[in-house]
This record gives structure tokens, C-alpha cells and sequence, in this order.
């Protein structure tokens, strides 16, 4: 799960890829996004990128992925890709839809078993007390004498 405080950090992972890339790619994105990118990532974060390792290799924030693909995603792909990457985002999307329902109708199956077998507890467990005729008189005169008193 991304986590907001780690968004610093990524801001700067991602201005010093952007950096290290083809100029042609970068212009491709507005001045004012890598602006707010400058301005947003956090300036004491060190991050080395490795450019002898392939850049799939390359260990980054999930952040740092999340606003690559948003980059990717807005400035860089083809409608084909694009059309691509939203298909697999929808699909994603029903898929774990699809998993709540799943897991919402284990817990009603296992509710249900429960209660079923609460209900057989209570059916198992219920004494009746009753009261002999002693019991009774005795009682009754002494609800008379308290409220006599």
C-alpha cells in the first residue's frame, strides 16, 4: 500500500531518473509537473540511481513506480498502450471486487454457521426453575409484610 509519507522521497527518486533520461523523453512533460516535482521531493533523501543495472532492476519506492506509471500513463504512451493499461486497470479493479464478494459471502456462510450453532447452545442450555408450592407461599407473605412495612 503507498503511504503518503514516503511521497518526499519518491518525488526524488523520480527527478533523478528523470534527469538521467533522454532530454527528448523529458520534454514530453510539462515544466510545471517536474516543477512540482522538484518542489515537493525531499531534498536530504539520497538516492543513487545505478545505470549499470537495468532499470526494471532497479529497487525504487512502490511510490516511486506509482508516479512513473502516472508520468507513463499521461505523457509517454500511445493511445494503443493506453487503452492497454486501462483495460488491465478495470479488469484489476473487478478482480478484487470480486474477491470482497468472495470474502463478504465466506463471512455470512460462517455467521450463519455460528449462529446456528449458538442457537443449538441456547436450545441445550435453558433450565427451568420451578418453584415448589413452599417456595411460593413463602414469597408471596413476604411481598405482603415488605409492603406493609
Amino acid at each position: 500500500m503507498a503511504k503518503i509519507e514516503n511521497y518526499p522521497n519518491a518525488y526524488k527518486e523520480v527527478y533523478v531518473i528523470l534527469n538521467n533520461m533522454n532530454p527528448d523523453d523529458t520534454k514530453a512533460i510539462p515544466k510545471l509537473v517536474i516543477n512540482k516535482i522538484k518542489n515537493k521531493m525531499n531534498e536530504n533523501y539520497e538516492f543513487k540511481l545505478d545505470l549499470n543495472v537495468n532499470f526494471e532492476k532497479q529497487i525504487l519506492l512502490k511510490e516511486t513506480k506509482i508516479i512513473l506509471a502516472y508520468l507513463f500513463l499521461n505523457y509517454w504512451a500511445t493511445d494503443e498502450q493506453r487503452k492497454k493499461i486501462e483495460k488491465k486497470f478495470m479488469q484489476d479493479i473487478i478482480n478484487e471486487e470480486q474477491k470482497k464478494r468472495i470474502y463478504k459471502l465466506d463471512n455470512l456462510l460462517e455467521n450463519t454457521q455460528n449462529r446456528k450453532s449458538i442457537q443449538k447452545l441456547e436450545n441445550k442450555v435453558v433450565v427451568y426453575n420451578k418453584e415448589n408450592i413452599i417456595k411460593k407461599i413463602i414469597n408471596i407473605i413476604k411481598r405482603i409484610f415488605t409492603k406493609k412495612n
